[in-house]
């Protein structure tokens, strides 16, 4: 067999009977009301099943006479994990717990099953193949549930998720599927898609969007023994007598072995790409649309699946601890804190943008009497960013798409950074790592207003952010502003302590539905800028 799974005995008075008419006995007799009660007695009830001796046909019928009363439990606890805070809190980690426990234990009933029928005269092939499929079904929910709650995999995921694959292809039932449900192939590939397209950077909800996009156009990807035809410098592979995740891999480094696969996503980044060239970023998802992907995420998940994860940090292990806060109002609120206006100015008369802001007041005064921010600890630095921790058990703020701002000290002053959050993962704790992807050394608070609407009324404008050019990266200055406020082309007047200037909105380089950065060019002639107050 391609799967090990460990099996003690219990005492006669532990046990569960596993009699499909005891079994249909002992569900009648659970509570019909209290969900939760039901819920607590049927994990123990698989965990007892799970870890005694049985038929393999007995524990198969048992697994799925358990299985409704299992999905009803699973349902209701899916309504408690929608679009929560990260981290989870403790109320909110036990409900998933308790789902992914279920599904893991429901699924090694029918891997025990497959394990025990080499001691069975009569199996028949169907019964294999159900087995299966159900198994990878479970596997497959389980890993959807801990990607959209960025939670990790428990150890030992990927082991049994191949070895049940391996089993399937053993037997020849990798197109066997019950009636409106997928193939056992495809259900194996679809986890290994959502695996590779770095279902923690993706954005809240995200993943459930691509799930179902899969289910619904059901792409022609294949699963290989050697290479693809037309595979250029990296492929994506599968290690099947390995416990790690599909990767994204130079060919050159593949090394033949009786393990080894590999993925064709040739179908699928052209489904994506078409797909994006027909939809905007702005598609809502409807009752008639739940599959539909917009340009912006078909975007990102082409790259993510045809990108190689670069090495996020030094891994130099830090002790260090900054301040951070999250979202382009928090920050502005607090760079304005730091860097007070100056008497007798309003908004109508706030800066031309500063072109060097090495002295600019957010960036030397010390110390604010309210403080939006937040310590972090610091866990590894790169050149490009950060890895932080979140060591509380409260709501930390974070989401992937984020902007936030980092506050660090040093022995001469201050410093401002600006990023963006490219990935979430919780710890097995419950505790958070992030990572950061820094945008500018330097930030200035500004606000931002169409020309046309300014002109009529100068007291509505948004807060936003200025970010200064990198020239290391060739990246012009830019401008942050709330997603959806503003388009491409349009003309807008910045305001800040100083004057005014009116800006022509350019390319949009980044929307992750949190916020949008624009280049700009600045229109000659409109600028006005506060007059002298000696």
């Amino acid at each position: 067999m391609p799967f090990e799974l460990p099996k003690v005995r219990p005492d006669a008075a532990e046990r569960f009977p596993l009699q499909p008419r005891r079994v249909q006995q002992w569900l009648k007799a659970l509570p019909d009301l209290d969900l939760d009660s039901t819920t607590q007695r049927l994990r123990e009830a698989l965990e007892l099943a799970n870890r005694q001796e049985a038929p393999a046909k007995a524990r198969l019928e048992s697994m799925e006479l358990l299985s409704p009363t299992a999905v009803r439990a699973l349902t209701a606890l899916r309504k408690r994990l929608v679009a929560r805070s990260l981290p989870l809190s403790l109320k909110t980690q036990a409900a998933f717990h308790m789902h992914q426990d279920l599904l893991w234990e429901l699924q090694t009933g029918y891997t025990l099953a497959l394990q025990e029928k080499a001691h069975t005269r009569t199996w028949p092939s169907r019964n294999t193949a159900l087995a299966i499929h159900r198994g990878l079904e479970l596997l497959y929910h389980e890993a959807r549930m801990a990607w959209s709650l960025y939670q990790s995999l428990r150890e030992g995921f990927w082991r049994r998720t191949y070895g049940l694959f391996r089993h399937a292809e053993g037997n020849d039932v990798l197109d066997f599927g019950p009636r409106e449900a997928l193939p056992t192939r495809e259900l194996f590939l679809h986890t290994a898609i959502l695996a590779l397209s770095h279902p923690y950077g993706l954005r809240n909800g995200e993943i459930g969007r691509f799930a179902e996009y899969l289910k619904k156009s059901r792409p022609q990807c294949s699963i290989l023994l050697g290479l693809p035809a037309d595979h250029g410098d990296y492929v994506s592979t599968l290690d099947l007598g390995s416990d790690t995740p599909p990767e994204y891999r130079p060919a050159e480094d593949l090394k033949p072995s009786a393990g080894l696969r590999t993925i064709d996503l040739g179908p699928l980044l052209d489904a994506l790409t078409s797909l994006g060239q027909t939809t905007g970023p702005g598609t809502r998802t409807t009752i008639t649309n739940r599959a539909a992907l917009h340009s912006a995420l078909c975007r990102r998940l082409i790259r993510n699946l045809g990108s190689v994860p670069a090495r996020r940090f030094s891994r130099i292990p830090r002790d260090d601890h900054v301040e951070v806060t999250f979202g382009i109002a928090r920050i502005h609120h607090a760079l304005t804190q730091l860097q007070p206006e100056p008497s007798g100015t309003g908004r109508a008369h706030m800066p031309a943008l500063p072109h060097d802001t090495g002295e600019y007041p957010a960036h030397t005064a010390t110390g604010v009497q309210e403080r939006p921010w937040e310590m972090w600890d610091v866990i590894n630095l790169g050149a490009g960013g950060y890895q932080l921790h979140w060591p509380q058990m409260r709501p930390s703020g974070a989401q992937v798409g984020e902007m936030l701002a980092i506050r660090i000290f040093d022995t001469r002053r201050e410093r401002i950074h600006i990023g963006a959050v490219r990935w979430i993962q919780a710890r097995a704790q419950g505790d958070l790592d992030i990572g950061v992807q820094l945008l500018a050394p330097r930030v200035v608070p500004i606000h931002l207003e169409h020309e046309e609407v300014y002109q009529v009324d100068n007291l509505s404008a948004s807060p936003a952010l200025w970010l200064p050019p990198v020239r290391a990266l060739n990246q012009p200055p830019t401008v942050v502003a709330p997603v959806g406020r503003f388009q491409m082309g349009a003309r807008v007047v910045v305001l800040s302590t100083r004057g005014t200037h009116v800006l022509e909105l350019g390319a949009r380089l980044e929307s992750t539905g949190l916020f949008e950065r624009f280049a700009y060019r600045a229109v000659p002639g409109r600028s006005e800028t506060e007059p002298s107050r000696d």
